[in-house]
């Protein structure tokens, strides 16, 4: 008498996507065991995301590192100048030239002043600490870029893969974004790379947690909101209403221009729907230039601070998912 219920359960599977697809598999699985049906539990196997990493095998170098990172990205409660460097680093491998390799720091790119300026001393500890560690030292950008993120308030788990190739060849000069392009150079530039509208509308909201210090030395340190040691959606607000600290121009291009601004308008007071968005277009950076994309690399999102990017997905109510 439970078949048309188990019918119910996988129809509504189907739609995966619409609600979340790792919390409805787990529901599928957890309803099976609940009436009985034992079989019923390969159903979670047969639903799993063929495009998510693998979840076994992460290396336990990957906890260790995890527990050196907290300490440089954590005060007060608060995520700390180093874990905005590290988010920035983050970026900065993976855009240019043929993606998250390295290249950061073993083809010496943070020495260039004009794209990188500030990026040295994070390049270097973090380049430094995965040699020590025996790992990639592209794992190691992508890992304490996540890392950084989940150690601020607020902040998403963005899965944290490791496996990907080290390269010593540097990026091309000129393809990151400067904080003077319009936004229609802006975008274009994403675009090229493979992002939507919407993508780059979310990343730029890591503004968050930022501050400036090159664009105008005379404002070293200003923030790009009023509370940048927390992952709240207050960046969106306050660069249109004029009350950020400092705001970007390049930023300012983007929230007015007609495709991404309609995105960064839906993300004002949307702390979930942002959130989802961000981890979505993250995740994308950092597999660019991975062959194989995640299912070639190792999930290690378990080291991460307070749990798995699953759980964080699940506890984000409906209507603030993306769909």
């Amino acid at each position: 008498m439970y078949f048309p219920k188990v019918v119910v359960l996988l129809s509504t599977a189907a739609t995966i996507q619409a609600i979340s697809f790792e919390g409805l598999t787990n529901d599928v699985v957890h309803y099976a065991r609940e009436i009985k049906l034992p079989g019923m539990i390969a159903v979670k196997r047969a639903l799993r995301n063929p495009f998510e990493g693998r979840q076994d095998g992460c290396p336990e170098v990957w906890g260790s590192i995890a527990e050196e990172l907290k300490q440089r990205f954590l005060a007060n409660g608060e995520c700390t100048d180093a874990a905005r460097a590290a988010i920035r680093a983050a970026f900065h491998d993976c855009f240019p030239g043929q993606g998250c390799d390295g290249s950061l720091f073993l083809a010496q790119e943070f020495t260039r002043e004009r794209e990188n300026g500030g990026l040295a001393p994070i390049s270097e500890d973090l380049g430094k600490l995965a040699q020590a560690k025996g790992v990639s030292v592209a794992d190691m950008f992508q890992f304490a870029g996540a890392y950084a993120i989940a150690t601020c308030p607020m902040g998403p788990r963005i899965p944290a893969y490791v496996g990907r190739t080290d390269s010593w060849t540097p990026a091309p000069e000129g393809e990151l974004p400067n904080p003077f392009m319009t936004g229609d150079a802006v975008l274009a530039s994403f675009q090229a790379k493979g992002f939507s509208a919407r993508d780059l509308a979310a990343l730029i909201g890591a503004h968050t947690a930022a501050k400036q210090s090159r664009v105008d030395p005379s404002q070293a340190g200003a923030a790009l909101d009023q509370t940048p040691g927390v992952w709240d959606v207050s960046y969106y607000q306050q660069l249109l209403d004029n009350s950020a600290p400092f705001r970007i121009p390049a930023d300012l291009g983007v929230a007015h221009q007609p495709e991404t601004g309609e995105h960064f308008n839906s993300f004002i007071g949307n702390q979930f729907g942002w959130n989802e968005a961000f981890t979505s277009a993250m995740e994308k950076m950092s597999l660019l230039g991975v062959p194989g994309g995640a299912a070639s690399l190792v999930d290690c999102s378990r080291f991460l601070p307070g749990g798995s990017v699953q759980r964080d997905r699940r506890a984000a109510p409906i209507n603030g998912r993306i769909l």
